[in-house]
Formats: structure tokens, C-alpha cells, sequence
């Protein structure tokens, strides 16, 4: 230790005129607010900001300039032979003069920020900074320290004039390429990129820092007066540390990409693709968004960008967009043929601005988006565009579509600014995909929002739902927007969610503060019968498990906010009875939001959701139950 402060304190000793420099720079920030005539708080502010922009420039020249000469200036001069003539060590040798030269460059920032910090209480420009001061002072160290190892690395490499400089140059590109290479696809699935970003290039600094560290100690320790065996040393041992830290960096890439859905610690969507067991899974895999294609039947999956995913009616296709990261685009299409079991995500080459709405015809065959109010048609494998057509205004207007025949696209507007309006604010319009033709079928009153309908699987009829002011909930005719029933009319309700059968019958499921029930009717809104399930609580209605049974899940309200543990009922729709089947299950997919079920009895009807979120295959008739995807898929 006495060694290692002898030589620190004679590097410092050399170096005392960068304090004299120091001292006269620090004068300079009072000389500004007086030569642009400032007072008060704006000459308090310019004095910070010019104070931090001295110390900053002075500082890194200090650590530029020693970093290019402790060590390197040194071996080329064979002054080292110095040091190693005197009982010195190697170790002691490198930490006093690395402490030294950082020592002097930190002490040329309090010289010049110091007498503006003391006239002014405080630097301005460094208040509310994130991280306090503490935070910023320790950045700024670390952006020291990376500058004077650089400086000392590259005047190093330059003054051995050795050959193996091209080998540091390629091993530069090289991991540099790497390291870009892997952040470019990790940028694309994690959920927020910017710190993802922030934090790739802090670790690349620390790391850059780390190899640079021990390979100017190999430097001066295998080198000693020997330029060229230094530079050799450096090399060998900087490039292999980096070299190291890209392929780890690589191999944790690799291993979040290839998380397979089990691997999924939070389940944010979970929607069942047609009737054959296809799931859409979305959330967060190893700390990425990760999103899947999953079969229910052979645990066969493939990873998609995250987001919804659409299929046609029969469950033969599916489609989805995948952007640059988890909120920029361009978006680009990707389609699937589900039934083929060899097959692999197509590239149509369709992009499009802002992450579009999809929807698919009931074959696969065609595929509608809406993006930045703009409607086209494609064919889906072959990406030929169809036609195209302006439907919306945004941010003015929304609208939803959707498929009611090979060649037509039924249109639901409305306009936002309009939406408290007592008039016709929602317009039904149909868009002829042969003719390219656009014309207005129907309109309704104001609605709350064109997203609270739910549609049937024919596409002619639609139940709105209105829940301010009391509830209003309606059975319309899907072209011209007519009331054909009223099916609730009255005082606010806690639950008004509902439910299209296979038949054609539509279920409400309701609530309020004293009980929780289903009300059934027929296809042309007329009330069958009521059905009580369980007690005060929320319904979260399921799929059809057989023709005229559906299940249902009672969630009870508990004190301080807390929902009990769900309890699956199966309602009989016919009889007017239910009974509870199973605890902690609720049925996957949100059905009260999407435009069809699953056929009744069909795979996916059998696929719900325990408390961990684990997807479990659960068939109420013989009540045989299992875990198809979770932390233990073999239970």
C-alpha cells in the first residue's frame, strides 16, 4: 500500500499544473451572466450550466490526455524501466498511476464547479436530476474512468506500430457487430425498450471498463519495457474478456427467444383460435413479451410477436402483425394455415403505419385491416390487395369491421366527438369489395362505443349495451342498426355481459349488489326464463361445453376490494337450472368480447384458466381435469 500511494502521489506532484488550469476555468462561468447582462436566477443558471460544461470539456481532455501517456508515453520512453529498477510491483505500479490520472481529472471538476457552487447554494442545472446528485457524480466517474482506459488502450495500439492492430480492429468490429446484432432482436420483444436500451449500454460500458482494466494491468505486467509485448498482452487479454461477454450476452438472447409457453410468468391474453384446441397466449416469458400460437392437443407452438392474433371462423388460418419492438412500428403481416402441421409463418409483405385492426374472412381466404382509418382487402396467402377505401377520420372517428359475406365488409363508425349526442352517431356502412364501392346501410342512436357490441356468428345481429345514466341493453339488426328488442331496461347494474348461443339465443349475464344471474333469450329477444347463479358476485360466461349448457364462472366480491376464489357453474339453458362443477377455473378467452365461441363440445370448449394462470383441459362431464400448459404440464 506504501508503494502504491508513493507512486500516486508523484504522478499528482507531475501533473499540478492541470490544477492551476483548473482554477483559472472556474472564473469563467461569472463571466458569462455579465457579458449577456443576465441577473438573478437567469445568471444563476447560466453559471451552472457553463461551470458544468468547463468541468465536463476539462475534465475529459485531463483523462484523454493522461490516459494517453500513464502507461503507454511511458513504454514508449522506456520510462518505466524507472519504476521496475526500484522494488515496485507490477500491481502497485498500474493502481497508482490509474488512481493517480483519475484522481487528477475528478479534481479538476470540483476546482471549476466548486465557487459556483458556493455563490450560488447549488447547481441549477442539477436539480430534479433522476438519481440525485450522488447518482450523477457516480455516471460521471464511470464516464471518466471509460475515457482515460480508451485513451490509454488506443495510444497503446498506435504507438506499437504493430501489425496486431488490424487483429484489434477486426476483433472490434466483430464483437461490436455481435453485441448490435443481438440488442437489435432483444430490442423487438421487450416491453419497454428504451430502458432496455439504456441498460445494454450501461452493462457495455461496465464490460468495455472491466476487460480494459485487466488489460492494461497484462500490459504493463507482461510488458514492462517492451511496447510491443504490452500491446501484445493488452490485446490477448481486453479482446478475449469482450469476446467472453458477447458470447454470454448472445447465449441469454438465445435462451429468453426460446422460451417455450411454459415458460410464461404472466399471462396477459389468453383467446382460443376456432374450435380444434388452437390458443393465443400473450404476456411474459424470462422477462420478454413473448407471445405464442398454442395447440392444446400436441403442445405444439410457435413464438409470434405478442399482440391479438385473429383466425377465420373455421379455425384454418390465423394472422397477426409483428413491429420493430413492442410499440413501433412498421407492422408487418404474418399469417399461419393452423391445420397444416409442417407449416410456417407466412410474409405476404404488407406493412402497415400504426398496428392495425384484422379480421378475417369465415373461409381464411380474405383478410381485412384498418389502419389510420384507411379499409383495404388482401388476399391472405398471395398479399394481392383488393381494393381499399377512407372509413374513418382518425382521431375524430374509430371503426370496427368485419366479413358478412366473400365479398362484402360490414362497417360500424362512429364519431367520438359525438358520442354525448342525442342523434344518429353511429353509421353502418357496407363496402362492395368487387365494386370497390362504399355506401352508408344504417345508422343508430348515440352509443357509448362501437367496441361495447358484440356481433353473432351470422353478422345480422348485434347487442349493444349502455350502462350510464341506467342500463340499457338492446338487440339490433347488424345492417340497418334497428332496435328489433329491448332486453334490459332499467337501474345500473354491476354485470351486463352477454352471450350468443350456437343455436342462435342470446344469455346476458347480470348483477347486482344482492345476486348474480343468467337471463336467456330467444333469436328474436324474446325473455325464455331467468336462471340464479350462485350469489352476490361478477359472471364471467364461458362456452357452450355441450348444445344449451354453458359455463359460467361466479367470482364473490370479498371485503377490501379482494374477489374470492372463482367457482365454475354449468348452467342448463333448457331446464333453467346450474350447478357448480369445479373450483378455481374460469373459461379462457374473453367471450363476452369476442364475436364468436367455440362449437359446443368442441376442444377448445373444454380449455379454462386455474388461479395461476395455468391453461387446464377440464371436461364436466366426467370431470376429468389437466394441466395441457403450466409450470407442470404432466399433473
Amino acid at each position: 500500500m506504501k508503494t502504491f500511494f508513493a507512486v500516486a502521489r508523484r504522478e499528482v506532484v507531475e501533473k499540478k499544473f492541470v490544477f492551476a488550469a483548473a482554477a483559472v476555468a472556474s472564473l469563467i462561468p461569472f463571466a458569462v451572466p455579465l457579458v449577456r447582462s443576465m441577473s438573478a436566477a437567469s445568471a444563476r443558471e447560466a453559471r451552472g450550466f457553463a461551470a458544468l460544461l468547463f468541468a465536463t470539456t476539462v475534465s475529459n481532455g485531463v483523462a484523454l490526455a493522461l490516459g494517453a501517456s500513464i502507461f503507454a508515453g511511458d513504454l514508449a520512453n522506456r520510462r518505466s524501466g524507472f519504476y521496475f529498477s526500484r522494488p515496485i510491483s507490477a500491481a502497485a505500479l498500474w493502481a497508482g498511476k490509474l488512481a493517480a490520472a483519475l484522481a487528477i481529472a475528478l479534481a479538476s471538476v470540483a476546482i471549476i464547479l466548486i465557487p459556483t457552487f458556493l455563490a450560488d447554494r447549488g447547481l441549477a442545472p442539477l436539480r430534479g436530476v433522476e438519481g440525485g446528485a450522488a447518482g450523477a457524480a457516480l455516471a460521471f466517474t464511470g464516464s471518466l474512468l471509460f475515457v482515460l482506459l480508451a485513451a490509454n488502450a488506443a495510444s497503446l495500439i498506435v504507438r506499437s506500430r504493430s501489425s496486431i492492430a488490424v487483429a484489434d480492429l477486426a476483433a472490434l468490429t466483430a464483437i461490436g457487430f455481435a453485441a448490435a446484432a443481438v440488442t437489435a432482436r432483444l430490442w423487438r420483444v421487450m416491453p419497454d425498450p428504451p430502458l432496455f436500451l439504456r441498460t445494454v449500454l450501461l452493462g457495455s460500458g461496465l464490460a468495455v471498463i472491466a476487460a480494459f482494466l485487466a488489460g492494461s494491468y497484462r500490459a504493463l505486467a507482461a510488458g514492462r519495457t517492451d511496447l510491443y509485448a504490452a500491446h501484445r498482452a493488452f490485446s490477448a487479454t481486453a479482446w478475449s474478456l469482450l469476446g467472453g461477454a458477447a458470447v454470454l450476452f448472445a447465449a441469454w438472447a438465445a435462451w429468453v427467444l426460446a422460451a417455450p409457453p411454459s415458460s410464461l410468468d404472466s399471462l396477459s391474453g389468453a383467446l382460443p383460435l376456432g374450435s380444434a384446441g388452437w390458443v393465443s397466449l400473450d404476456g411474459r416469458a424470462r422477462s420478454a413479451r413473448a407471445g405464442f400460437l398454442y395447440d392444446s392437443r400436441s403442445s405444439r407452438f410457435l413464438r409470434t410477436g405478442g399482440g391479438p392474433i385473429v383466425a377465420s371462423e373455421d379455425g384454418s388460418v390465423a394472422a397477426w402483425v409483428e413491429g420493430e419492438t413492442a410499440v413501433q412500428g412498421p407492422w408487418h403481416l404474418r399469417t399461419l394455415r393452423l391445420e397444416d402441421r409442417g407449416a410456417v409463418p407466412a410474409d405476404p409483405k404488407i406493412s402497415f403505419r400504426s398496428r392495425p385492426e384484422l379480421f378475417l374472412s369465415s373461409d381464411g381466404d380474405r383478410l381485412g385491416a384498418i389502419d389510420f382509418g384507411l379499409l383495404s382487402i388482401f388476399e391472405v396467402f398471395s398479399g394481392r390487395s383488393l381494393g381499399s377505401v377512407r372509413i374513418a377520420v382518425p382521431p375524430r372517428d374509430v371503426a370496427s369491421a368485419r366479413f358478412v359475406g366473400p365479398g362484402t365488409v360490414r362497417i360500424f363508425r362512429s364519431s367520438i366527438a359525438g358520442v354525448t349526442a342525442l342523434r344518429p352517431d353511429m353509421q353502418i356502412l357496407e363496402y362492395d369489395v368487387a365494386g370497390r364501392t362504399l355506401a352508408q346501410a344504417g345508422a343508430t342512436e348515440s352509443l357509448p362505443y362501437w367496441g361495447m357490441m358484440l356481433i353473432n356468428r351470422a353478422g345480422d345481429r348485434f347487442v349493444s349495451s349502455r350502462t350510464f345514466a341506467g342500463t340499457r341493453i338492446t338487440l339490433r339488426d347488424a345492417r340497418t342498426g334497428a332496435v328489433l328488442a329491448t332486453l334490459r331496461q332499467g337501474p345500473p347494474l354491476r354485470s351486463t355481459l352477454s352471450r350468443f348461443l350456437s343455436d342462435g339465443r342470446l344469455v346476458l349475464a347480470l348483477g347486482d349488489n344482492s345476486a348474480s344471474w343468467l337471463e336467456v333469450f330467444s333469436p328474436s329477444g324474446e325473455k325464455e326464463r331467468r336462471i340464479e347463479i350462485g350469489g352476490s358476485g361478477r359472471l364471467r360466461p364461458g362456452p357452450e361445453v355441450a348444445a344449451g349448457r354453458l359455463a359460467v364462472a361466479w367470482i364473490r366480491d370479498l371485503p377490501g376490494g379482494r374477489q374470492a376464489k372463482p367457482v365454475l357453474e354449468i348452467a342448463d339453458l333448457d331446464r333453467g337450472t346450474a350447478a357448480p362443477v369445479a373450483d378455481g377455473l374460469v373459461p379462457i378467452g374473453d367471450w363476452w368480447w369476442s364475436r364468436e365461441g367455440p362449437a359446443p363440445g368442441s376442444e377448445a370448449s373444454k380449455l379454462f384458466l386455474d388461479e395461476r394462470g395455468e391453461v387446464v383441459r377440464f371436461d364436466p362431464p366426467t370431470g376429468q381435469k389437466k394441466v395441457v400448459l403450466g409450470a407442470d404440464t404432466n399433473r
